[in-house]
């Protein structure tokens, strides 16, 4: 299961972390991190990240620049 404010990969979006805004039923509001686009997604299609995966300030997944 998913918590508000985890970093996520979104199945279709390869190399974008999102964080997860609300959760609701099977639906899931994901952002883009490094942006600022609401998403609506299935919960299925979400895949929880470690923090030193993707970077905090453009939200690439595999880039280290700004990651813990």
């Amino acid at each position: 299961m998913f918590n508000l404010d985890d970093a996520v990969s979104v199945e279709g979006w390869d190399g974008i972390a999102f964080s997860v805004l609300e959760l609701k039923d099977h639906r899931a509001t994901v952002i883009m991190i490094g942006d600022d686009r609401k998403w609506e997604v299935d919960i299925n299609d979400l895949k929880l990240l470690k923090s030193e995966q993707y970077c905090r300030d453009c939200g690439q997944i595999g880039c280290y620049h700004n990651n813990y």
